[in-house]
């Protein structure tokens, strides 16, 4: 029997026309223009101002630019939102990528400490793009780590490299009270060779496709 981990906030802006453009076109952009801090400011506050009835889930996870931390006023700002008590809303768990987790590795670790405390907390994303040890995880500890796509593109067999990769990935994880997850699982192949290796969720087209809230 499985149940629901939590739901992924999937933004996406549409331009005057209605086109939607991805996040890899304007979060770069929103970056170069100072404006980052401003748009993860109003993705949290829809995902805070959503319920866990109308979601049918009970933690709501959403990536955030490291250079929003950055901004002491934006830390401020979520901070004192998160000890807000809301029973309607759902915890958050707002997830950073290895990359940028590895570049302000102290930031992170403090704020995702602070977030924990106050019942939320945080995960690692696009986990083995930087081809880094899990070493780090000890002095981290995120609540999850999500691994990257290309890992699960490549998993066909359990001869593959990925195999192995995911399973150590796996195991050290758990020895650390960090739950694993897959991403980008598209085909049966895929979802039947994770479940040997105990993941703790996945995440892809195999499960459903993004939806409106």
């Amino acid at each position: 029997r499985y149940k629901l981990f939590h739901l992924d906030v999937f933004s996406r802006i549409f331009d005057e026309s209605g086109e939607m453009l991805s996040a890899g076109m304007f979060i770069p952009l929103a970056e170069r223009l100072g404006l980052i801090s401003s748009l993860d400011r109003l993705v949290l506050e829809q995902a805070l101002n959503t319920t866990v009835t109308a979601l049918g889930a009970d933690q709501l996870a959403v990536n955030v630019s490291p250079t929003s931390l950055l901004d002491e006023e934006f830390r401020a700002w979520v901070l004192k939102k998160m000890k807000e008590p809301n029973l309607k809303a759902p915890k958050l768990r707002f997830e950073f990528s290895e990359f940028s987790a590895l570049q302000n590795f102290e930031l992170i670790k403090s704020f995702g400490a602070k977030l924990q405390d106050l019942g939320h907390g945080y995960g690692i994303d696009h986990f083995g793009q930087g081809f880094s040890n899990f070493g780090y995880l000890k002095t981290l500890r995120p609540d999850y780590v999500k691994i990257d796509r290309a890992y699960t593109d490549e998993l066909k067999t359990k001869d593959s490299d990925s195999y192995f990769f995911i399973g150590s990935l796996t195991s050290v994880a758990h020895s650390l009270d960090i739950k694993v997850i897959a991403e980008g699982v598209e085909n049966e192949v895929q979802f039947k060779l994770l479940q040997e290796l105990n993941l703790d969720a996945i995440q892809g087209y195999f499960i459903d496709r993004p939806k409106p809230v």
